[in-house]
């Protein structure tokens, strides 16, 4: 069984999501912000 990679994370052209894709198994996340908050 291989192992999880990450490929890569993107933002949608409005900046309101992140994409981010794990290679294996083949899956893409999508998360929202409020970006503007920062973590904290």
């Amino acid at each position: 069984m291989g192992r999880s990679e990450y490929s890569g994370s993107t933002y949608s052209p409005d900046g309101r999501w992140l994409f981010v894709h794990i290679q294996y198994p083949g899956r893409t996340f999508a998360i929202t912000g409020p970006w503007e908050k920062g973590w904290g």
